[in-house]
């Protein structure tokens, strides 16, 4: 017996050290430089708890892990709005239970990251005192401040946690259940992260990255950056938004792979800083965590109809974005391979037929493309007025005329798409069952001085909404009633106009929306527009 002692407290010694070198190289991984720094580390003291104003909607204390309280609260309403990916639930907003929506949503995160989907899911489980633990979560609250006696989260973190591995996703379900006090505490999030990496691997996470890896904490304000959103959101921690992988002259660029249950959307995209793609854009859900520069919120409708199966010609275009790269224009070489990517037979006679079509010195452009190969798509009325005001637009452009438009917003909206004019209008052609009117709502898990967390809504107008990315004109409304005045501005004119704009809480978030659906007007309850930043 005391042999046997002695054996076991061998083993939970280098069992302990084990653990102990795992949760070290994952904090490596997710904080860099910033593992040892104390006032962010004590900023991502977060929990998963809900608000007392809206049972539905997780509170956030203090800048930093915005991005793991979005993707989350995405995920919760995901569970709480189709619980069974089926019919709507009416009572999502008030249900008489928030802890199991808070499980699956989190079981079914770390589901995701798996590299296989029959593989284990690690969840990592605090060992620290009851007495430990609630200093942390007075610091947390604000009811006491850092020392410098007790230590840092991350050191603390690592020195006082044991690592769970179970095999499915029901298992870990029942594991989180029963441990859910302890991620509704101040190291909830970090737990729930540190899980979803050791579920990941680090290997798959460096190979997930490619050849620029990167922590999941900025370095140096600390905030959360896209991979690990990615990571959270589709299951892979990738760098990049856009659909697909990209070849840049034989540099493989991995981008998002497959369409997620939730989507993402961020004001970068409207700052030309990158271009989120179609998985991402439309998900299986209407609910999309929203980035900006500094900031996640969450976005979500409980209109279906906003999110929708791709139709073939919407896979042509995403197809050829991956072999474009974004250009708009691919070498004829790559014909076959796109062909038969889209579900088209590659024949040589059908391939030569084709090349005569639209190779012009072999080249293809992607409006030839997908005027050829799918043919039924018809160019809207809408399409050629915008046509005619491009051409118009080059020519005032030529002649230094600067100009302004005022129209009412009960008239035609006619924005200037900056992908090409072909790709634009016959992308239109695949949302026409996307509803012109419908109700979104915002949540932000910081509330504003004085106030609560409360879910914004508001009532959108939209005349053939459709992804079209960022216009060449800025649209700036100044206010939302059938008869109401939208100024459009030149991006090379009045700067210092846009400057002060880009100020505004209003212009933020609109600027956002609109590299989703474009155009859009949205009147928010009691004028209250959200914030996302």
């Amino acid at each position: 017996a005391k042999k046997n002692k002695e054996t076991n407290k061998t083993f939970n010694f280098f069992h302990l050290l084990n653990v102990f070198l795992e949760m070290e190289g994952v904090g490596l991984k997710v904080w860099g430089e910033l593992v040892s720094h104390r006032e962010i580390t004590f900023r991502w003291l977060q929990g998963f708890e809900f608000s007392e104003s809206e049972p539905t909607a997780l509170l956030q204390h203090r800048g930093g892990p915005c991005g793991i309280i979005a993707a989350v609260q995405g995920m919760v309403l995901k569970h709480l709005i189709y619980p069974a990916d089926g019919e709507l639930n009416q009572a999502w907003r008030n249900p008489e239970d928030t802890s199991l929506p808070l499980v699956h949503a989190l079981a079914s995160m770390l589901g995701a990251t798996r590299v296989e989907n029959s593989g284990s899911i690690k969840l990592v489980v605090l060992t620290g005192t009851d007495e430990e633990v609630d200093a942390y979560h007075a610091i947390m609250k604000g009811d006491k401040e850092d020392d410098g006696v007790i230590d840092a989260p991350v050191e603390y973190l690592h020195k006082n946690s044991d690592i769970m591995e179970v095999e499915d996703v029901e298992t870990a379900e029942a594991m989180l259940l029963s441990m859910l006090s302890t991620y509704q505490g101040p190291f909830g999030a970090m737990l729930f992260l540190y899980s979803a990496v050791l579920t990941r691997g680090l290997e798959a996470i460096e190979n997930d990255q490619g050849f620029d890896p990167d922590t999941f904490v900025s370095f140096p304000f600390g905030h959360a950056n896209q991979s690990l959103v990615n990571l959270l959101l589709t299951g892979e921690a990738v760098l990049n938004v856009w659909d697909g992988d990209r070849d840049a002259g034989g540099l493989i660029i991995k981008g998002i792979r497959k369409r997620g249950k939730i989507g993402y959307l961020t004001l970068l995209e409207s700052l030309n800083y990158c271009h989120v793609g179609d998985h991402l854009k439309n998900p299986m859900f209407a609910v999309w965590v929203i980035g900006s520069e500094s900031h996640f919120t969450t976005l979500f409708s409980l209109d279906p109809r906003l999110v929708y199966d791709e139709a073939p010609i919407d896979v042509g275009r995403r197809v050829f974005e991956e072999f474009s790269s974004g250009s708009g224009f691919i070498e004829e070489k790559h014909l076959p391979e796109l062909l038969t990517k889209v579900g088209k037979e590659a024949t040589n006679e059908y391939i030569s037929t084709l090349k005569r079509a639209i190779c012009h010195d072999g080249i293809v452009l992607v409006s030839d493309f997908l005027s050829e190969v799918f043919p039924n798509v018809k160019k809207s009325r809408r399409a050629l007025c915008l046509l005619l005001l491009r051409v118009a637009f080059v020519s005032c452009q030529l002649f230094c005329v600067n100009w302004v438009w005022a129209v009412s917003s009960s008239c035609f909206h006619l924005p200037f798409p900056s992908k090409t004019f072909a790709s634009s209008s016959l992308s239109q052609q695949t949302s026409a069952d996307v509803p012109t009117n419908f109700v979104l709502y915002h949540c932000n898990g910081i509330a504003k001085p004085g106030d609560v967390v409360r879910y914004c809504r508001g009532v959108a107008k939209s005349i053939n909404p459709t992804d079209i990315g960022q216009p060449e004109i800025m649209r700036v409304c100044l206010c939302w009633q059938p008869t109401a005045v939208c100024v459009f501005i030149l991006n090379n004119l009045f700067k210092n106009v846009l400057t002060r704009l880009s100020f505004s809480y209003f212009y933020l978030c609109f600027k956002c929306l609109w590299t989703k659906w474009n155009p859009l007007d949205v009147k928010w309850d009691n004028d209250q527009t959200p914030t996302i930043t």
